[in-house]
């Protein structure tokens, strides 16, 4: 775990998940996964990876063939009942179409005691890796910030008020970014109240 950067998503993750499972043994499924970037730094740690994202781009599948890829979405989850321990949504949360649906597929795919694991943008945040979201750049888009800022506290509004996963965690922090003020992230682990499948 030492080898990630202090401060780094990863390291953040595996400190979180590493006090409910045993990682060596853990199957882990990115909902959203994007380029499968948290997927290539867990390698090394976990049984086995799974990505899922609908734009899926062929050179990511093919620089991780040891990390498993599937094109899908949130909504839909190609998996079998029971077949994860933890499930990650890592900046996709706010995308997903159909929150409970997603919510829905995350309990039929987990394991016993599997945890779901939501990380997104605080709305908040001053530090946009977009240009278009970060009102001090000349690319600054209002409608794009605008829409971007509802999609995130809409995410965030329904995990208060599903009733099929328990909040067993939530917390706001930093993650360093060089020469300029920390992203500012959001963080929930949530556990089912009652297994369907």
């Amino acid at each position: 775990m030492n080898k990630h950067k202090p401060g780094s998503i990863c390291t953040f993750l595996m400190e979180k998940w590493s006090k409910t499972h045993m990682l060596a043994e853990a199957y882990i499924l990115d909902i959203g996964c994007g380029k499968g970037a948290i997927g290539l730094q867990l390698n090394p740690y976990i049984a086995e990876y799974i990505g899922l994202d609908l734009n899926l781009e062929k050179e990511v599948v093919n620089a991780q063939k040891n990390r498993k890829f599937v094109c899908g979405r949130g909504e839909e989850m190609p998996f079998a009942n029971r077949t994860f321990d933890l499930l990650l949504f890592s900046m996709s949360w706010h995308l997903m179409e159909n929150h409970w649906q997603a919510l829905q597929e995350a309990k039929r795919v987990l394991k016993a005691n599997g945890l779901v694991s939501i990380l997104e943008v605080a709305d908040d945040n001053e530090n946009w890796k977009s240009k278009k979201l970060r009102k001090d750049n000349p690319l600054f888009d209002s409608d794009v910030y605008i829409h971007k800022i509802r999609l995130l506290q809409h995410g965030a509004y329904y995990l208060k008020i599903q009733q099929d996963f328990e909040i067993v965690e939530q917390q706001t922090f930093g993650i360093p970014v060089p020469h300029e003020p920390p992203a500012m992230l959001k963080y929930w682990t949530l556990k089912p109240r009652a297994q369907l499948f």
